[in-house]
C-alpha cells in the first residue's frame, strides 16, 4: 500500500512540474511575439525630414580648370645668309618688343649692291623699251606714206618691241627679288611680345637654316577649358567669360570664347572649349602656365523646383508626399544640376513636398510623419 502511494506522488508531482513548465513556455512565446511585433508596428509610419518647395530661378553656370598658354609664338629666322652686325639690347630672354621693332641685322653689303645693279638693268630695259616703242611708231609713218595697206608685224618691228617689253617686266621682278633679299638681313618681330629665346650674337654666320630666337606674343593668351557633353549648351562663340587665378591674391581678367576644339582629350574624353584672353600682362598680369578657373554662364532658367541631391535615391527619384502622407516616388528629369540640386520644371504647381533625405530604402505607399525643415 504504501509503495502505491510513493507512485501515486511521483506522478503527480511530474505532472504539476509539467503544467508549470508549460505555463512558462506559452508566457514567454508570447512576450517575445509581443517584442518582436512591437518594432514593426512602430515602423508602419516613418519620421523623415520633410520640406515644401516653391518654385525657384537659376542661371546655369559651369566653372572649369584650364591652363594659360601661348596664343602665338615663332622661331625668328631670316633668309639671308652672312655675319651679324648688329644686335638690339631688347634681343635678350624675357625683354619685351613691339611689333615691327628691329632686332638683328645681317651684313648688307652684298644685297645692297646687287639691288643697284638690278635698279641699273631696270634703267637700261626702261630705256631699250622707249627707243623699241619710237622705232615702231616711226615704222609705221613710214609704211603709211608708201600707201601699200596694212603692213606686217615684222615690218612694224613688234617683235622688237614685245622683246623690250618682256626685259622691263623681267628687269623689275629681278629688283624686286633683291629688293625682298636686302629686306631679309633685318630681322624684325612680327608682333608684340617677349622674347624666349635668343640664339645670336655679333659676328655669328647666319643662314636660311638658322635659327635665331623665338618670340611669344603678349597681345592675347590661350586657355583650353575642358567641359562636359551635358554642358555644352553654356558655350556660346563670342560669349565673354569671367577667367580668376586660383591662388590669392585672386586676379580676374576678362576671357573671349573663341571655338570648341575639333579634338576631344584622349585622356579625359571630355571637350575643349578655347578661350582667349586679351592684354593678359596689363595692370595684374596672369603668365603663361598659371592655372586659371573660367566660369560659364548661360540664359536664366524660370519656374523650376530645386530638387536637393538628398533627396535622390540610387535612381535618382525623388518622394513626394499624397493627401494621405504616403510615398509617391517620382523620377527626376532636370533642366539642369548643380553641386547641391537638380532643376525640375514646376509646370503649374506652386508647392512641392519632397522628403529630403534618408531616402534609400523608401518604397511607395510608406507612411511618413515628417517633421518640416
Amino acid at each position: 500500500m504504501k509503495t502505491f502511494l510513493s507512485w501515486v506522488a511521483q506522478i503527480a508531482a511530474l505532472v504539476a512540474l509539467g503544467y508549470g513548465a508549460f505555463l512558462f513556455l506559452t508566457k514567454t512565446d508570447d512576450e517575445t511575439t509581443a517584442q518582436i511585433d512591437q518594432p514593426e508596428a512602430a515602423a508602419a509610419t516613418l519620421n523623415l525630414p520633410v520640406v515644401t518647395l516653391e518654385p525657384v530661378s537659376v542661371t546655369p553656370h559651369y566653372v572649369s580648370l584650364g591652363k594659360v598658354e601661348a596664343w602665338q609664338s615663332s622661331n625668328l629666322a631670316t633668309q639671308a645668309n652672312g655675319r651679324i652686325v648688329w644686335v638690339c639690347e631688347c634681343f635678350e630672354e624675357g625683354a619685351q618688343v613691339s611689333a615691327g621693332q628691329r632686332l638683328l641685322q645681317v651684313d648688307d653689303t652684298a644685297y645692297r649692291r646687287d639691288v643697284l645693279e638690278r635698279e641699273k638693268d631696270l634703267g637700261n630695259a626702261r630705256a631699250a623699251l622707249v627707243s623699241a616703242r619710237a622705232d615702231t611708231e616711226q615704222a609705221r609713218e613710214n609704211y603709211a606714206r608708201l600707201d601699200l595697206g596694212e603692213p606686217s608685224d615684222v615690218v612694224l618691228k613688234i617683235p622688237e618691241l614685245n622683246a623690250a617689253i618682256l626685259a622691263v617686266s623681267s628687269a623689275e621682278a629681278a629688283l624686286e627679288i633683291a629688293q625682298t633679299a636686302l629686306a631679309e638681313t633685318v630681322v624684325t618681330a612680327p608682333y608684340r611680345g617677349v622674347i624666349s629665346a635668343a640664339n645670336v650674337t655679333v659676328g655669328d654666320l647666319v643662314g636660311a637654316s638658322s635659327n635665331l630666337g623665338a618670340l611669344v606674343g603678349t597681345d592675347r593668351f590661350r586657355v583650353r577649358f575642358p567641359i562636359l557633353e551635358t554642358q555644352l549648351d553654356l558655350v556660346r562663340i563670342g560669349a565673354q567669360i569671367d577667367i580668376t587665378t586660383t591662388t590669392i591674391p585672386v586676379i580676374t581678367k576678362a576671357g573671349r570664347i573663341e571655338a570648341i576644339d575639333i579634338d576631344i582629350d584622349s585622356a579625359t574624353r571630355l571637350n575643349s572649349v578655347i578661350v582667349s584672353m586679351p592684354d593678359p600682362l596689363e595692370g595684374e598680369a596672369i603668365r603663361l602656365g598659371r592655372f586659371v578657373n573660367g566660369t560659364f554662364s548661360g540664359p536664366t532658367l524660370e519656374n523650376l523646383f530645386a530638387i536637393p541631391l538628398t533627396a535622390l535615391d540610387i535612381e535618382e527619384q525623388y518622394y513626394t508626399l499624397d493627401d494621405q502622407n504616403r510615398l509617391v516616388p517620382m523620377a527626376a528629369d532636370p533642366v539642369y544640376r548643380d553641386f547641391g540640386a537638380v532643376y525640375i520644371p514646376a509646370g503649374e504647381q506652386t508647392q512641392l513636398r519632397i522628403v529630403t533625405g534618408n531616402v534609400l530604402g523608401l518604397r511607395a505607399g510608406m507612411l511618413v510623419s515628417g517633421y518640416s525643415q
